[in-house]
């Protein structure tokens, strides 16, 4: 986007940013994918496990990830649920946090993963 690009007076333009052009774009794409309906389905185990092979086989065919990659998504997941969190504090300003909101603030500070039932790695195998 165009706040990734710089513009000397010399015309030469500088790119500042190039995670869109490596593998960790695709990751930060996969866990972005995944956050909310692990979250929603974080009661019903089996029907997390089904969206998660479901989602990361079709995702792989278009997008394949080193193993490497595969294993920062859990940790993607985990920043992009702070994330909403934060987000959403915001947008409620003073107003009290909902019991759900509250829930999941303390989870995400308390480190607690998202309900990955397998490593991303075994499921695309």
């Amino acid at each position: 986007h165009h706040g990734n690009l710089l513009l000397d007076a010399d015309g030469t333009l500088t790119v500042l940013d190039l995670d869109v052009a490596s593998h960790h774009w695709y990751a930060t794409d996969l866990a972005i994918l995944l956050v909310h309906p692990l979250w929603a389905l974080g009661d019903r185990p089996a029907d997390a496990r089904r969206f998660v092979r479901t989602a990361v086989e079709a995702y792989l065919s278009e997008y394949p990830l080193p193993a490497e990659r595969l294993a920062d998504v859990p940790l993607l997941a985990h920043y992009r649920m702070a994330l909403f969190v934060l987000a959403m504090q915001n947008e409620l300003g003073d107003t009290p946090l909902p019991g759900w909101l509250r829930d999941l603030r303390a989870q995400r500070l308390a480190g607690r993963p998202l309900p990955f039932v397998a490593p991303l790695s075994d499921l695309a195998g």
